[in-house]
């Protein structure tokens, strides 16, 4: 049987399918794995979207819902687990214009349940914090064993919480950002989740594209949980770019690939951070703070008040390759300060790569050693304090052990 020249996704009783018109013939054929809302049966109430997201437990497919206007979100909305694993897809159907959905209720809006998956795409879900200034909840709950996606054209916005839970998203089982936008979502600073996205124990976060902007803190990473970068950008955050909340018994798990860190208010990233690609870059109190592996990329062009502008390391730092460049620190350490006098452990392998171009307001432009400095190779010149090269510093609480490399007082080999 062909479909003619009208067709569109429908129900008859408990049945879904394909509704069709060719000339004066009619029909219906039943495809029972996927019912899709299309352009001719938009979504324009709370009461048929509420309803459809409901069809998704009972669907064998998945279910595209394609939202026809701006509505006010009044009920917390559960998506649920659907019959045979699939996919609940979330669409605006504005012909290119985003469809826009704003919180009309306190607590979290949308939680995604134990073995739910929904998509996102074209809608913007906004927080209305002029309504609601101390929610409770966040934009975006995805339960362990729940997995969300944002794609291209979706935002999550403009959400304050007061509570310990984040704002605009609580991940405690899997995340996938591969577009869209997550911005002006606020928290008090001095709860450990963030603004934009919060990871709990045991949550998997993965960035490919969209923009983490504008909000408290860009990501919070619970011990536990896992958080890679490829592509996209976590800038212009009020606190941190991505806080990890270790313990010595756990760590959250940070790998950057590619992608940007950069323009926040403090690190850009706090924590264990595995780099082998992106950058991170102008953040205002140090570009990586905590233990690095760093494979490639580059971090340059961030400041911190008093040590350790590239690099602060309170732990190890392993270098094979990558740049470190145009950091300034006020006091030492432009490029890299390694440990403390409460920090003695902090060890610094130096194998490859190269750190240059560093400048610092006291002491050691490059690498300011209160550490364990072992340089076996890569390349280490031209940094500087005031008009002088000053390439590295050992303070008396540091060892500078040297078999390789190079390091150079000038700007050009």
């Amino acid at each position: 049987m062909s479909v003619g020249a009208f067709a569109s996704w429908s129900r008859q009783g408990d049945k879904s399918g394909i509704s069709y018109r060719n000339g004066a013939n009619t029909g219906f054929v039943e495809m029972p794995n996927a019912f899709v809302s299309s352009n001719e049966d938009l979504v324009t109430t709370m009461a048929v979207f509420q309803r459809r997201i409901a069809d998704h437990a009972n669907v064998r497919g998945y279910i595209v819902i394609n939202v026809g206007q701006n509505m006010t979100i009044d009920t917390r909305l559960t998506i649920p687990k659907a019959a045979a694993g699939g996919r609940l897809i979330i669409r605006g159907g504005g012909r290119g214009t985003p469809i826009v959905l704003t919180r009309g209720i306190n607590g979290n809006l949308f939680t995604v349940s134990d073995g739910a998956n929904l998509v996102l795409e074209n809608i913007i879900i906004d927080g209305n914090s002029a309504a609601f200034p101390a929610t409770g909840g966040v934009l975006m709950r995805v339960e362990r064993g729940g997995s969300f996606t944002m794609n291209s054209g979706s935002v999550i916005r403009n959400n304050s919480n007061t509570s310990t839970q984040g704002s605009g998203l609580m991940i405690l089982g899997s995340f996938n950002m591969t577009g869209g936008e997550i911005s002006g979502n606020t928290t008090n600073p001095r709860n450990v989740s963030s603004g934009g996205v919060s990871i709990e124990r045991n949550g998997v976060f993965t960035m490919s594209g969209g923009v983490i902007t504008r909000n408290t803190g860009g990501v919070s990473a619970d011990r536990d949980s896992s958080f890679t970068i490829s592509g996209g950008a976590i800038s212009g955050n009020a606190e941190h770019g991505v806080n990890s909340h270790n313990t010595t018994a756990a760590q959250a798990v940070l790998s950057m690939t590619g992608g940007e860190i950069s323009g926040n208010a403090k690190c850009g990233v706090k924590g264990t951070l595995t780099m082998s690609g992106g950058l991170i870059s102008g953040n205002c109190d140090s570009g990586v703070s905590g233990s690095l592996v760093m494979l490639g990329g580059e971090i340059s062009g961030n400041t911190a008040e008093s040590f350790g502008g590239g690099v602060y390391a309170t732990g190890s730092f392993t270098m094979t390759g990558g740049i470190i460049s145009g950091n300034t620190a006020g006091r030492s350490g432009g490029g890299v300060h390694i440990g403390s006098s409460l920090r003695r452990g902090a060890e610094f392998i130096m194998q490859g790569g190269e750190i240059n171009g560093n400048t610092a307001g006291t002491y050691a432009g490059g690498v300011d050693v209160n550490g364990v400095f072992n340089m076996q190779g890569g390349v280490i010149r031209g940094n500087i304090v005031g008009d002088r090269f000053n390439n590295v510093n050992v303070s008396v609480l540091g060892r500078f052990n040297r078999t390789g490399g190079e390091i150079i007082d000038r700007s050009e080999q």
